[in-house]
């Protein structure tokens, strides 16, 4: 995938999640692992009804900025960490999803195993607990409990974060979670 494929798989997603109501306003955040060394994450402060291949951030797995006056967003340390943590990862998308977020409100847990159309597909999903958005202390606490090198995880309180080689099926990952949790009542 090219650099202009990129940008266009981000824009796609970004404008998935907001139609499909897995992120708000200018929630959520979509990133993909170009090479090593380059990351493209979505700005913050942008509706990702209105993410466009233009506005794309680029950065290095160390979190500088290239080629871009916008700034990436404020989760950029989560996705950093995961794509440190793990190296065959090449897609994250941070959401909103009401049902699975809600769900965190209430449990610290969470058993899908009963729902064969999500437990074929997502390993164990945790709850991570609560850290403010955009911290190190986030970052940090994400990655040192990710056991999965593909799947999807609950903030609790916050929302989710769907890991994947592709784009396409983190988004899966987001959209098969949020209908088991809806399920589940």
């Amino acid at each position: 995938m090219n650099i202009i494929e990129c940008r266009n798989e981000i824009t796609k997603y970004s404008h998935l999640l907001y139609e499909k109501g897995l992120v708000v306003a200018n929630q959520g955040n979509i990133s993909m692992r170009y090479d090593e060394n380059t990351i493209y994450i979505t700005p913050t402060n942008i509706s990702k009804g209105d993410v466009s291949p233009q506005n794309i951030v680029t950065m290095d797995i160390n979190g500088n900025v290239k080629f871009s006056d916008l700034s990436p967003s404020s989760e950029y340390l989560m996705h950093l960490a995961i794509y440190r943590c793990l190296k065959n990862i090449r897609a994250i998308i941070h959401s909103h999803p009401p049902y699975a977020t809600s769900y965190s409100f209430k449990h610290n847990k969470i058993d899908i195993s009963d729902i064969p159309e999500a437990a074929e597909f997502l390993k164990e999903v945790i709850i991570i607990p609560y850290f403010p958005a955009g911290t190190k202390d986030l970052a940090n606490n994400v990655a040192s409990k990710l056991k999965n090198d593909d799947g999807i995880i609950i903030l609790e309180r916050h929302g989710t974060v769907a890991f994947s080689p592709t784009l396409k099926e983190a988004f899966f990952h987001t959209e098969r979670l949020e209908y088991a949790v809806k399920l589940k009542g």
